[in-house]
């Protein structure tokens, strides 16, 4: 986001004071490291398909092909959402991509976690918008010019 403010000719930064709020899974994750021996388990049952990863990717990826009817095994390291996926605050920020196919790989991600939060036990999506303030004409001209632009692209 802060590129396409830079690009529309206004300076964007922090505002002094404020901070990114730890997510649940951080602060699970600093509060509770992984228990269990490191080790080789033995698996004694045949899958159609196996999954390495226990983040979003690797959750989603079993989720749909358990859905399609496949025996699915999901193997991670620590617990699952324990590495990236666990450790940010699980924005899907539109705004911040450029038009084209970042912009329509990042709306149909959008819609893909919007499907899940319809199918699934709640899990904290919530879909919301956001605030731009600004401080004199030059940057609200600019501002209005980027939310033109993010509209244009497909941000609603």
């Amino acid at each position: 986001m802060r590129a396409g403010f830079h690009r529309a000719g206004a300076q964007a930064g922090r505002i002094s004071g404020t901070h990114r709020s730890r997510s649940l899974p951080q602060r699970l994750a600093a509060a509770s490291p992984p228990s269990g021996a490191r080790g080789t388990a033995v698996v004694t049952q045949l899958f159609d398909a196996v999954v390495v990863g226990g983040g979003i990717a690797g959750t989603a990826s079993a989720y749909y092909l358990r859905r399609q009817g496949l025996s699915v095994a999901l193997i991670e390291q620590h617990a699952p959402a324990w590495g990236a996926s666990g450790r940010n605050p699980g924005f899907l920020w539109l705004q911040t991509k450029a038009a084209g196919t970042a912009m329509e790989f990042s709306l149909a991600g959008r819609r893909f976690v919007e499907a899940l939060a319809g199918e699934l036990p709640d899990f904290g999506f919530r879909a919301c918008g956001g605030l731009i303030i600004y401080r004199d004409e030059a940057f609200a001209e600019a501002a209005r010019a980027f939310v033109a632009d993010r509209a244009q692209a497909g941000c609603r």
